[in-house]
Protein backbone atom coordinates (compact mmCIF):
# COMPACT_ATOMS: atom_id res chain seq x y z
CA UNK A 1 0.00 0.00 0.00
CA UNK A 2 3.00 2.02 0.46
CA UNK A 3 4.22 1.81 -2.83
CA UNK A 4 1.12 3.20 -4.28
CA UNK A 5 2.23 6.59 -2.51
CA UNK A 6 5.54 6.17 -4.66
CA UNK A 7 4.69 5.03 -7.53
CA UNK A 8 1.39 4.67 -9.11
CA UNK A 9 1.36 1.93 -11.17
CA UNK A 10 2.65 -0.14 -8.28
CA UNK A 11 -1.07 -1.16 -7.28
CA UNK A 12 -1.42 -3.14 -10.77
CA UNK A 13 1.59 -4.83 -10.63
CA UNK A 14 1.25 -5.58 -6.65
CA UNK A 15 -2.07 -7.26 -7.29
CA UNK A 16 -1.14 -9.22 -10.19
CA UNK A 17 1.78 -10.40 -8.50
CA UNK A 18 -0.28 -11.21 -4.88
CA UNK A 19 -2.38 -13.61 -6.49
CA UNK A 20 -0.17 -15.27 -9.11
CA UNK A 21 2.00 -16.11 -5.85
CA UNK A 22 -1.65 -18.30 -5.13
CA UNK A 23 -1.74 -19.36 -8.92
CA UNK A 24 1.82 -20.91 -8.67
CA UNK A 25 1.71 -22.54 -5.74
CA UNK A 26 -1.72 -24.01 -6.07
CA UNK A 27 -0.17 -24.93 -9.58
CA UNK A 28 2.14 -27.29 -7.45
CA UNK A 29 -0.07 -28.20 -4.58
CA UNK A 30 -3.44 -28.91 -5.86
CA UNK A 31 -3.64 -32.16 -8.40
CA UNK A 32 -6.31 -29.97 -11.25
CA UNK A 33 -6.02 -27.96 -14.48
CA UNK A 34 -7.67 -24.83 -12.92
CA UNK A 35 -4.51 -22.93 -11.51
CA UNK A 36 -3.27 -22.94 -15.14
CA UNK A 37 -5.83 -21.09 -16.17
CA UNK A 38 -6.10 -18.43 -13.55
CA UNK A 39 -2.45 -17.91 -14.07
CA UNK A 40 -2.86 -17.23 -17.80
CA UNK A 41 -6.32 -15.16 -16.53
CA UNK A 42 -3.96 -13.10 -14.27
CA UNK A 43 -1.49 -12.08 -16.80
CA UNK A 44 -4.52 -11.26 -19.48
CA UNK A 45 -6.25 -9.10 -17.07
CA UNK A 46 -2.59 -8.20 -15.44
CA UNK A 47 -1.85 -6.87 -19.29
CA UNK A 48 -4.88 -5.14 -19.87
CA UNK A 49 -5.24 -2.71 -16.77
CA UNK A 50 -1.41 -1.97 -17.51
CA UNK A 51 -2.09 -1.28 -21.17
CA UNK A 52 -5.08 0.93 -20.46
CA UNK A 53 -3.50 2.57 -17.55
CA UNK A 54 -0.33 3.60 -19.54
CA UNK A 55 -1.90 4.88 -22.00
CA UNK A 56 -3.29 8.21 -20.06
CA UNK A 57 -5.30 10.28 -23.02
CA UNK A 58 -6.05 13.94 -22.48
CA UNK A 59 -9.51 13.94 -24.00
CA UNK A 60 -11.43 13.87 -21.31
CA UNK A 61 -13.99 11.50 -22.73
CA UNK A 62 -11.04 9.07 -23.79
CA UNK A 63 -10.50 9.53 -20.23
CA UNK A 64 -13.40 8.44 -19.13
CA UNK A 65 -13.85 5.94 -21.22
CA UNK A 66 -10.58 4.69 -19.78
CA UNK A 67 -11.50 4.63 -16.22
CA UNK A 68 -15.14 2.80 -17.19
CA UNK A 69 -12.85 0.20 -18.51
CA UNK A 70 -10.17 0.07 -16.18
CA UNK A 71 -13.53 -0.12 -13.68
CA UNK A 72 -14.72 -3.47 -15.15
CA UNK A 73 -11.21 -4.78 -15.61
CA UNK A 74 -10.72 -4.72 -11.77
CA UNK A 75 -14.26 -6.06 -10.96
CA UNK A 76 -13.10 -9.00 -13.60
CA UNK A 77 -9.85 -9.38 -11.46
CA UNK A 78 -11.63 -9.05 -8.57
CA UNK A 79 -13.89 -11.79 -9.05
CA UNK A 80 -11.22 -14.27 -10.33
CA UNK A 81 -9.17 -13.70 -6.68
CA UNK A 82 -11.86 -14.58 -4.74
CA UNK A 83 -12.69 -17.66 -6.82
CA UNK A 84 -9.16 -18.41 -6.55
CA UNK A 85 -9.25 -18.32 -2.62
CA UNK A 86 -12.37 -20.18 -2.94
CA UNK A 87 -11.17 -23.37 -4.88
CA UNK A 88 -7.60 -22.93 -2.67
CA UNK A 89 -9.72 -23.43 0.23
CA UNK A 90 -11.99 -26.15 -1.07
CA UNK A 91 -9.25 -28.33 -3.15
CA UNK A 92 -6.14 -27.28 -1.31
CA UNK A 93 -4.65 -28.41 1.86
CA UNK A 94 -4.34 -26.02 5.04
CA UNK A 95 -1.42 -24.31 3.74
CA UNK A 96 -2.57 -23.25 0.48
CA UNK A 97 -5.37 -22.36 2.06
CA UNK A 98 -3.87 -19.98 4.87
CA UNK A 99 -1.73 -18.44 2.08
CA UNK A 100 -4.46 -17.35 -0.45
CA UNK A 101 -6.63 -16.03 2.41
CA UNK A 102 -3.43 -14.59 3.26
CA UNK A 103 -2.65 -12.80 0.37
CA UNK A 104 -6.08 -12.15 -0.74
CA UNK A 105 -6.30 -10.10 2.65
CA UNK A 106 -3.39 -7.71 1.26
CA UNK A 107 -4.30 -7.39 -2.21
CA UNK A 108 -7.80 -6.05 -1.26
CA UNK A 109 -6.13 -4.03 0.97
CA UNK A 110 -4.25 -2.18 -1.91
CA UNK A 111 -7.60 -2.28 -4.13
CA UNK A 112 -9.35 -0.87 -1.81
CA UNK A 113 -6.87 2.03 -1.28
CA UNK A 114 -6.53 2.44 -4.80
CA UNK A 115 -10.41 2.66 -5.76
CA UNK A 116 -11.07 4.67 -3.02
CA UNK A 117 -12.25 7.72 -5.18
CA UNK A 118 -14.62 5.75 -6.42
CA UNK A 119 -16.36 3.86 -3.51
CA UNK A 120 -19.24 2.04 -5.75
CA UNK A 121 -16.68 0.04 -7.43
CA UNK A 122 -14.32 -0.16 -4.25
CA UNK A 123 -17.17 -1.96 -2.61
CA UNK A 124 -18.01 -4.22 -5.69
CA UNK A 125 -14.36 -5.28 -5.53
CA UNK A 126 -14.41 -5.98 -1.70
CA UNK A 127 -17.58 -8.48 -2.24
CA UNK A 128 -16.36 -9.87 -5.54
CA UNK A 129 -13.11 -10.99 -3.22
CA UNK A 130 -14.83 -11.52 0.09
CA UNK A 131 -18.07 -13.79 -0.39
CA UNK A 132 -16.94 -16.44 -2.79
CA UNK A 133 -14.35 -17.51 -0.01
CA UNK A 134 -16.52 -16.78 2.63
CA UNK A 135 -18.82 -19.78 1.20
CA UNK A 136 -15.93 -22.04 0.42
CA UNK A 137 -14.93 -21.24 4.22
CA UNK A 138 -18.22 -22.47 5.68
CA UNK A 139 -18.65 -25.54 3.76
CA UNK A 140 -15.09 -27.07 3.33
CA UNK A 141 -12.76 -25.57 5.60
CA UNK A 142 -12.33 -26.75 9.17
CA UNK A 143 -9.99 -25.88 12.33
CA UNK A 144 -8.56 -22.44 12.36
CA UNK A 145 -9.89 -21.35 8.88
CA UNK A 146 -13.09 -21.66 9.71
CA UNK A 147 -12.95 -18.40 11.85
CA UNK A 148 -12.66 -16.84 8.12
CA UNK A 149 -16.56 -16.86 7.86
CA UNK A 150 -16.63 -15.83 11.63
CA UNK A 151 -14.49 -12.86 10.70
CA UNK A 152 -15.74 -11.64 7.15
CA UNK A 153 -18.40 -9.34 9.08
CA UNK A 154 -16.27 -7.21 10.73
CA UNK A 155 -13.66 -7.48 8.00
CA UNK A 156 -16.16 -6.47 5.14
CA UNK A 157 -17.64 -3.32 7.53
CA UNK A 158 -13.85 -2.18 8.44
CA UNK A 159 -13.34 -2.40 4.81
CA UNK A 160 -16.30 -0.30 3.58
CA UNK A 161 -15.57 1.98 6.42
CA UNK A 162 -12.10 2.70 4.85
CA UNK A 163 -13.50 3.16 1.37
CA UNK A 164 -15.73 5.64 2.80
CA UNK A 165 -13.23 7.85 4.77
CA UNK A 166 -10.38 7.55 2.19
CA UNK A 167 -13.37 8.63 0.01
CA UNK A 168 -14.28 11.74 1.95
CA UNK A 169 -10.13 12.81 2.64
CA UNK A 170 -10.21 12.76 -1.10
CA UNK A 171 -13.10 14.38 -1.70
CA UNK A 172 -12.00 17.46 0.91
CA UNK A 173 -8.66 17.65 -0.57
CA UNK A 174 -10.47 17.92 -4.17
CA UNK A 175 -12.35 20.79 -2.95
CA UNK A 176 -9.44 22.13 -1.05
CA UNK A 177 -7.40 22.16 -3.86
CA UNK A 178 -9.96 23.63 -6.05
CA UNK A 179 -10.78 26.21 -4.06
CA UNK A 180 -6.84 27.28 -3.55
CA UNK A 181 -7.16 27.19 -7.43
CA UNK A 182 -9.57 29.74 -8.15
CA UNK A 183 -7.86 32.13 -5.19
CA UNK A 184 -4.63 31.73 -6.95
CA UNK A 185 -6.39 32.95 -10.07
CA UNK A 186 -8.88 35.71 -8.54
CA UNK A 187 -8.08 39.26 -8.06
CA UNK A 188 -8.54 40.38 -4.55
CA UNK A 189 -9.79 43.37 -4.79
CA UNK A 190 -12.35 43.33 -7.67
CA UNK A 191 -13.33 39.50 -8.05
CA UNK A 192 -12.70 39.41 -11.20
CA UNK A 193 -9.85 36.70 -13.05
CA UNK A 194 -5.80 38.10 -12.44
CA UNK A 195 -3.22 37.94 -14.71
CA UNK A 196 -1.89 34.75 -14.13
CA UNK A 197 -5.76 33.30 -14.94
CA UNK A 198 -5.50 35.42 -18.36
CA UNK A 199 -2.02 34.29 -19.38
CA UNK A 200 -2.96 30.17 -18.98
CA UNK A 201 -6.35 31.42 -21.04
CA UNK A 202 -5.14 33.45 -23.48
CA UNK A 203 -2.85 30.40 -23.85
CA UNK A 204 -5.32 28.18 -24.53
CA UNK A 205 -7.77 30.17 -26.49
CA UNK A 206 -4.68 30.69 -28.73
CA UNK A 207 -4.40 26.87 -29.52
CA UNK A 208 -7.53 26.57 -30.98
CA UNK A 209 -9.92 29.10 -30.87
CA UNK A 210 -10.75 31.80 -34.10
CA UNK A 211 -13.19 34.35 -33.84
CA UNK A 212 -12.80 35.29 -30.46
CA UNK A 213 -11.83 39.08 -29.57
CA UNK A 214 -8.58 40.39 -26.93
CA UNK A 215 -9.71 44.04 -25.47
CA UNK A 216 -7.09 45.92 -23.18
CA UNK A 217 -8.70 48.23 -21.28
CA UNK A 218 -7.01 51.20 -19.18
CA UNK A 219 -8.83 54.03 -17.34
CA UNK A 220 -7.70 57.86 -18.47
CA UNK A 221 -6.27 59.85 -15.64
CA UNK A 222 -6.67 57.53 -12.83
CA UNK A 223 -3.45 59.08 -10.93
CA UNK A 224 -5.15 61.77 -10.74
CA UNK A 225 -7.66 60.09 -8.65
CA UNK A 226 -5.56 58.67 -6.15
CA UNK A 227 -3.59 62.02 -5.88
CA UNK A 228 -6.66 64.02 -5.49
CA UNK A 229 -9.02 61.48 -3.40
CA UNK A 230 -6.52 58.99 -2.13
CA UNK A 231 -5.53 54.95 -2.43
CA UNK A 232 -9.17 53.80 -1.23
CA UNK A 233 -11.17 55.89 -3.25
CA UNK A 234 -9.06 54.60 -6.10
CA UNK A 235 -9.82 50.90 -4.97
CA UNK A 236 -13.43 51.62 -4.96
CA UNK A 237 -13.54 53.06 -7.72
CA UNK A 238 -11.17 49.99 -9.51
CA UNK A 239 -14.01 47.90 -8.34
CA UNK A 240 -17.07 49.74 -9.68
CA UNK A 241 -15.23 49.50 -12.84
CA UNK A 242 -14.73 45.84 -12.66
CA UNK A 243 -18.16 45.66 -11.98
CA UNK A 244 -19.53 47.77 -14.90
CA UNK A 245 -16.90 45.84 -17.06
CA UNK A 246 -18.34 42.43 -16.04
CA UNK A 247 -21.89 43.85 -16.69
CA UNK A 248 -21.28 44.65 -20.14
CA UNK A 249 -20.23 41.54 -21.59
CA UNK A 250 -21.53 37.89 -21.89
CA UNK A 251 -21.47 35.06 -19.74
CA UNK A 252 -19.35 33.66 -21.79
CA UNK A 253 -16.80 36.15 -22.41
CA UNK A 254 -14.09 36.73 -19.79
CA UNK A 255 -12.47 39.61 -17.98
CA UNK A 256 -9.28 39.75 -16.11
CA UNK A 257 -7.32 42.82 -13.94
CA UNK A 258 -3.78 42.63 -15.30
CA UNK A 259 -2.67 45.13 -12.33
CA UNK A 260 -3.16 48.74 -11.75
CA UNK A 261 -6.12 49.96 -13.80
CA UNK A 262 -5.28 47.93 -16.60
CA UNK A 263 -8.19 45.20 -17.38
CA UNK A 264 -8.26 42.75 -20.21
CA UNK A 265 -11.17 41.19 -21.74
CA UNK A 266 -11.73 38.08 -24.35
CA UNK A 267 -15.13 37.92 -26.34
CA UNK A 268 -15.86 34.89 -27.55
CA UNK A 269 -16.98 34.53 -31.11
CA UNK A 270 -17.98 37.92 -32.18
CA UNK A 271 -18.00 39.48 -35.25
CA UNK A 272 -15.72 42.99 -35.73
CA UNK A 273 -18.83 45.27 -35.97
CA UNK A 274 -20.30 43.01 -32.83
CA UNK A 275 -16.88 43.85 -30.76
CA UNK A 276 -16.92 47.68 -31.86
CA UNK A 277 -20.81 47.73 -30.33
CA UNK A 278 -20.64 46.23 -27.14
CA UNK A 279 -16.74 48.00 -26.06
CA UNK A 280 -18.49 51.48 -27.02
CA UNK A 281 -21.47 50.25 -24.52
CA UNK A 282 -18.38 49.30 -21.82
CA UNK A 283 -16.91 52.91 -22.74
CA UNK A 284 -20.09 54.14 -21.84
CA UNK A 285 -21.03 52.35 -19.14
CA UNK A 286 -17.63 53.12 -17.51
CA UNK A 287 -17.92 57.17 -18.17
CA UNK A 288 -21.27 57.13 -15.77
CA UNK A 289 -20.37 59.06 -12.41
CA UNK A 290 -19.07 56.38 -9.41
CA UNK A 291 -20.02 57.89 -6.06
CA UNK A 292 -16.71 55.85 -4.27
CA UNK A 293 -17.52 57.61 -0.50
CA UNK A 294 -20.14 59.37 1.08
CA UNK A 295 -20.31 62.91 -1.18
CA UNK A 296 -17.19 61.61 -3.20
CA UNK A 297 -18.24 61.18 -6.79
CA UNK A 298 -16.00 60.44 -9.25
CA UNK A 299 -16.03 60.36 -13.37
CA UNK A 300 -13.37 58.76 -15.08
CA UNK A 301 -12.80 57.56 -18.84
CA UNK A 302 -11.11 54.19 -20.79
CA UNK A 303 -9.50 53.37 -23.66
CA UNK A 304 -9.61 50.15 -25.14
CA UNK A 305 -7.35 48.64 -28.01
CA UNK A 306 -8.34 45.07 -29.51
CA UNK A 307 -7.02 42.13 -31.88
CA UNK A 308 -8.69 39.21 -33.01
CA UNK A 309 -7.44 36.26 -32.16
CA UNK A 310 -5.44 34.03 -34.35
CA UNK A 311 -4.14 30.63 -34.02
CA UNK A 312 -1.88 31.05 -37.02
CA UNK A 313 0.15 33.87 -35.23
CA UNK A 314 1.87 33.83 -32.51
CA UNK A 315 0.51 34.61 -29.32
CA UNK A 316 3.10 37.89 -28.15
CA UNK A 317 2.15 39.32 -32.21
CA UNK A 318 -1.83 39.02 -31.01
CA UNK A 319 -0.36 41.01 -27.59
CA UNK A 320 1.70 43.47 -29.53
CA UNK A 321 -1.58 44.45 -31.62
CA UNK A 322 -3.70 44.76 -28.90
CA UNK A 323 -1.41 46.68 -26.84
CA UNK A 324 -0.08 49.05 -29.68
CA UNK A 325 -4.29 49.66 -30.59
CA UNK A 326 -4.38 50.70 -26.97
CA UNK A 327 -2.10 53.10 -26.90
CA UNK A 328 -3.08 54.81 -30.16
CA UNK A 329 -6.78 54.72 -28.93
CA UNK A 330 -5.09 56.91 -25.99
CA UNK A 331 -3.25 59.43 -28.47
CA UNK A 332 -6.23 60.07 -30.36
CA UNK A 333 -7.70 62.01 -27.28
CA UNK A 334 -9.06 58.48 -25.19
CA UNK A 335 -12.08 57.54 -24.30
CA UNK A 336 -12.50 55.37 -27.50
CA UNK A 337 -11.89 52.25 -28.82
CA UNK A 338 -9.05 51.07 -31.58
CA UNK A 339 -9.39 47.92 -33.73
CA UNK A 340 -5.45 46.59 -34.47
CA UNK A 341 -7.48 45.71 -37.64
CA UNK A 342 -8.24 49.56 -38.52
CA UNK A 343 -4.52 50.73 -36.60
CA UNK A 344 -2.98 48.74 -39.11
Amino acid sequence: MFSVLLWWRAGLIAGSACSLVIWVVALFTVHASWPMWFVLAELGLGGAKWQIASARPREAAARAKAVGRLMLLSIAWALLLGTGIALSIAMGGAELATLAVGVGAGSIGVATFRNAPTPRNARAIILCVVVPPAISGYFFSNGALSLLWVCLVPWCASLFLMVRQNFEVIRQASVTRLELHRLARTDALTGVENRLAFEEYFRESMEGRLGATLLYLDLDEFKQVNDRHGHEAGDALLVDVAHRIRAAVRSCDRVFRLGGDEFAVILDDMNPREVEARVLAMIAQIAQPSTVSPGVTIRVGASVGGAMLDNREPAEAVLRAADAALYQAKALGRGRYVSAATAA
